[in-house]
């Protein structure tokens, strides 16, 4: 019986390379190598991924990813299946051994984890198995049935130069978008699977983080909703991927598509200390929400994503709002909505040296509702930034976060003050509706859980422009409006000289030990 310690032992007398390949051949049979282990054993341990012992299956597909993608693709007898990013060949095998009649395709970068992958499916008996060491968007195009692909993780539209310019060729119309640069180069490897699906074939490409819902990559999206390409969207828990502790989303694509199954399965209780597993009727009940509607799976369609920004998060579409009590308003009615100034930190850099001229306000300069009176500076403001410039009354609040941060402009216009990328400017319509009340409202108990169901993201909650406009504001009378806004003035008054006598009293208690007698 096979054991970790013992696996360490061997991996130390013959070597990662020798042991890996040793297992493969005992596997086929061999009788000369480590006779002490069973061809089946051998078998069995080898056409899993075993990150403990061998280095090139660190991040390589977890059983669970594999099982359930090979559930989903439904692989038959006969056709072709790709993997296109196949790493150690975890899945191809994994698949293999499941489907030993069909026809297996990889391709790898790495060549030493290609090697590896091409070794592993030589385990599997009968199985017609090739994996190719290359750029996957350098390799001649071939057409598959069923495809799996797990892109790496984030990714830029232009670090790939090869994939940028295969995108370019799929989407001619992605350079001419504003913010270009900032979409996810995971797009590449999703439209290239979909240039190699024949047709009626379907693909499972492994999605983590931004590029589900962040505004960069709406029209990417919204592309691939409108072309009929998304078959179905399924979150699950956080930790199941081998790289990440993120929530992986799994994206199928299958043409003609009229709707997108939405299926929120984060709730599955996921076991392992260090890789996290789900077992087998966790799995078949994920298969089945594919299926049909009920508890955390629904049927969208456009309209109704595009009302969403176009976000692959199956939970944004199981919410269901609270209505406000009494008569409300929606945000984007009353207040303008605009997102901070989008400078990254090579331009802030460039900019803060030289006389101050502006300040710049961070999501750590704003704390209990307050900015802070030391702000960072620039010597100069780009004109495409000046929309950004904060004017009395203006509330600055963060994108991230299960609880948003925000501040009320008050008396500090003249600074000309700049909010970051991570912020929106909420410009009042002062004569519907008061910044302080709207401050108010917006830190109550009430407004707070209505923000976290908006928000999207995995291990960091983000609202976007679009969602935030949507926020119910209550209505009340002009009277009573002034009356909240004026008392909410009045404890930030206080708590500023609350804070302020803090700052005091942790000064002396900081000078106590050299203070003289």
């Amino acid at each position: 019986m096979l054991n970790l310690i013992t696996l360490k032992e061997m991996k130390h007398q013959y070597g990662e390379k020798e042991l890996f390949q040793m297992m493969v051949r005992r596997a086929r049979g061999a009788q000369e190598v480590l006779d002490n282990v069973g061809a089946d054993e051998a078998r069995e341990f080898i056409t899993s991924p075993q990150p403990e012992i061998f280095s090139v299956d660190e991040n390589a597909t977890s059983e669970t990813l594999s099982e359930l993608a090979f559930g989903i693709l439904g692989i038959n007898d006969g056709e072709r299946v790709a993997d296109l990013c196949c790493g150690s060949g975890a899945f191809l095998s994994h698949a293999a051994r499941r489907r030993p009649g069909a026809v297996y395709r990889g391709t790898e970068l790495d060549a030493r984890a290609a090697e590896a992958a091409q070794w592993r499916l030589s385990a599997v008996a009968g199985a017609d198995a090739v994996v190719t060491a290359g750029n996957l968007f350098d390799a001649p195009e071939e057409k598959f049935d069923k495809i799996y692909c797990e892109p790496p993780f984030g990714l830029r539209f232009d670090d790939d130069r090869s994939g940028m310019a295969f995108l370019d060729g799929e989407l001619p119309w992605i350079k001419s978008l504003r913010r270009a640069w900032h979409i996810s180069g995971c797009w590449c490897y999703v439209f290239k699977a979909l240039s190699m699906l024949k047709e009626g074939g379907r693909a499972v490409c492994v999605m983590l983080g931004g590029p589900l819902w962040n505004s960069f990559d709406a029209p990417v999206r919204e592309h691939l909703v409108r072309e009929g390409l998304v078959e179905a969207v399924v979150s699950l828990p956080g930790g199941i991927a081998s790289y990440s502790r993120l929530e992986p989303t799994l994206l199928v694509l299958k043409r003609g598509s009229r709707t997108v199954t939405m299926a929120d399965a984060r709730a599955a209780a996921a076991e392992g200390r260090r890789r996290k597993r789900l077992d087998r009727g966790q799995i078949d009940r994920i298969l089945a929400m594919l299926g049909g509607e009920g508890p955390g799976v629904r049927r969208v369609g456009a309209d109704e994503m595009e009302a969403k920004e176009w976000q692959f998060f199956p939970g944004r579409y199981m919410q269901e709002e609270e209505a406000e009590p009494g008569e409300s308003v929606r945000l984007g009615d009353v207040a303008a909505v605009i997102r901070g100034a989008m400078m990254g930190s090579r331009e802030l850099e460039q900019l803060s040296g030289g006389e101050r001229n502006y300040s710049v306000i961070s999501y750590a300069d704003i704390s209990d509702g307050l900015l802070a009176d030391e702000l960072g500076g620039l010597s100069a403001l780009p004109p495409r930034y000046e929309d950004c410039l904060l004017r009395e009354g203006d509330i600055v609040m963060s994108k991230v976060g299960e609880t948003p941060r925000c501040a009320v402009i008050r008396g500090r216009a003249a600074e000309k003050l700049v909010p970051s990328s991570n912020l929106y400017i909420i410009r009042p319509v002062r004569e519907r509706i008061d910044p302080f009340y709207l401050k108010a409202y917006l830190e109550s108990p009430r407004a707070k859980k209505t923000l976290v169901m908006l928000s999207t993201g995995t291990a960091i909650k983000t609202i976007s422009a679009t969602a935030l406009k949507e926020l119910r504001v209550p209505r009340v009378d002009h009277d009573k409006m002034m009356e909240i806004s004026e008392r909410y003035r009045e404890a930030e008054d206080e708590l500023r000289a609350a804070k302020m006598k803090e700052q005091e009293i942790k000064d002396k208690i900081a000078s106590l030990f050299d203070a003289k007698e």
